[in-house]
């Protein structure tokens, strides 16, 4: 019978509890040696709303990333040349080709449509 050489007692989520634990004691005793006063109280209930608002971003950013789109050839009365349009923001193209809308951030799908 095989026997792992490394066993976890806890779970991940009591781990990353510990080290939030661990980070906020960190700060603190940061905070109270160079001579800042804070309110304990006040900077543990910050530092929880920033984590919120850090996943949140992280979230909306996540969510951002998954936006796809083509580029559409459009000619423009002044030029001769075909440029490239993105579907999501409609923003003219003037960069090389690339996986992803330098303006909105659009994952391109591949192949140009007219």
């Amino acid at each position: 019978m095989y026997i792992a050489p490394i066993e976890m007692e806890t779970t991940i989520r009591s781990m990353a509890d510990m080290i939030a634990a661990e980070t906020d004691k960190a700060i603190m005793e940061a905070v109270f040696t160079v001579g800042v006063k804070v309110n304990r109280y006040e900077l543990m209930k910050a530092l929880a709303y920033d984590r919120k608002q850090y996943e949140q971003g992280y979230n909306d950013g996540k969510a951002d990333a998954r936006r796809t789109g083509r580029w559409v050839a459009v000619k423009s009365a002044n030029s001769p040349r075909t440029r490239r349009m993105c579907s999501e923001c409609k923003t003219i193209d003037t960069h090389k080709e690339s996986p992803f809308c330098p303006h909105c951030g659009a994952l391109m799908v591949k192949g140009v449509r007219s």
